[in-house]
């Protein structure tokens, strides 16, 4: 076959490949500029490891305290940064102490008391959703114008168990059971023995002292079984919650009520109490001042009296004030219990001076 040859073309090309040849030909006789020194590579220290371009190449691997605080802190909310809660610690241990002080006994026969409300308590973390708690009250009471006369008791032994969802980004959903062992010392209608008379007396003016928002502590010859719900929302110089819960005290023993005491002792007790609370950090993570707020409703009382001439009040509101102060473990609470409206207020009303001192481990 014959070839058709297009001179034009071949010379074309042949141009092409000299004009793109050219270029690299100069490249290759022109000296090679000198080699930058490459950088020596960095040696990571024991104990720490590649996080990611934001925190550098080698950040510190389980950092605690003041350094993981800071890494808080720089980190967007969106990716848990002020916005997280920071708790180290899988022990607590405290002593919450009330003074009160006010009238107690009747309208007809008031007279002053000064109760001294001890709650001893600890929380132990399983994991950072579970824990476990148990509190054990102690209340010396003084009553009369002077140190005329002084009673003590105990009151119910609590051991509880939370769980913590988390529904959003910074704010919690604690759900907790409580119960109670009737340990609380006293019989109001022990006749024959005045001293069993006189401490149940001291736990009623306890639980009065802390504003009634604690009644299942302090309620003798009682089962109690305390379901309890909560919110908290957390950010970095404030916190707020609130909390619903309900108490039910079951019956278990005590001596029945004379026919002339006008009085039935109910099988079950039923008390609803809501609380909500607010925050504000005036030093972040050192020094907090708050408020407290809950009601008390006394949906069924432990017991029904028929010679009352004015009904108790079905419900209690109260407010506290406080302040809080913390450094590394140690933390520390004062706060005034204020009752506003309900049966504490009048001649027989109980205020109260809160008094925490704990720690964190």
């Amino acid at each position: 076959m014959n070839t058709v040859r297009f001179p034009c073309l071949t010379w074309a090309a042949s141009a092409a490949v000299v004009v793109g040849l050219a270029p690299a030909a100069r490249a290759a006789e022109a000296p090679a500029p000198p080699a930058a020194a490459a950088a020596p590579a960095p040696v990571a220290e024991p104990g720490l490891e590649t996080v990611g371009d934001d925190e550098g190449p080698f950040a510190p691997k389980g950092r605690t305290g003041k350094l993981k605080r800071e890494a808080l802190a720089a980190t967007p909310e969106s990716k848990g940064g002020e916005a997280a809660e920071i708790d180290e610690h899988s022990t607590d241990v405290g002593l919450d102490l009330v003074y009160g002080f006010g009238k107690g006994g009747s309208e007809t026969g008031p007279v002053d008391v000064k109760a001294y409300a001890f709650v001893l308590g600890g929380r132990y973390k399983l994991s950072p959703r579970f824990a476990l708690g148990a509190r054990v009250p102690f209340t010396s009471v003084t009553e009369g114008s002077g140190s005329t006369r002084s009673d003590s008791a105990i009151g119910n032994f609590e051991v509880a168990a939370e769980y913590a969802f988390e529904i959003a980004h910074g704010t919690e959903l604690p759900i907790e059971l409580a119960l109670l062992v009737p340990t609380a010392g006293g019989d109001e209608f022990a006749i024959s023995d005045p001293a069993l008379q006189t401490r149940a007396l001291v736990n009623g003016w306890a639980a009065a002292a802390r504003g009634l928002e604690d009644d299942a502590l302090y309620a003798t010859h009682r089962f109690g079984i305390v379901p309890k719900v909560a919110i908290e929302r957390v950010r970095h110089r404030y916190s707020v919650g609130a909390y619903e819960k309900l108490e039910l005290g079951v019956r278990a023993g005590g001596v029945d009520p004379r026919p002339d005491d006008h009085a039935k002792i109910n099988a079950l007790a039923v008390t609803n109490v809501v609380e909500a609370h607010g925050w504000f950090g005036v030093l972040p993570e050192r020094l907090e001042i708050g408020l407290r707020a809950w009601v008390t409703a006394f949906v069924k009382d432990e017991i029904t009296r028929d010679t009352l001439v004015n009904e108790p009040s079905k419900a209690q509101f109260v407010l506290e004030p406080g302040v809080r102060f913390r450094y590394d473990w140690v933390r520390l609470g004062l706060g005034y219990l204020a009752p506003i409206g309900g049966r504490l207020s009048g001649d027989t009303g109980i205020s109260g001076l809160r008094v925490t001192a704990g720690g964190a481990f």
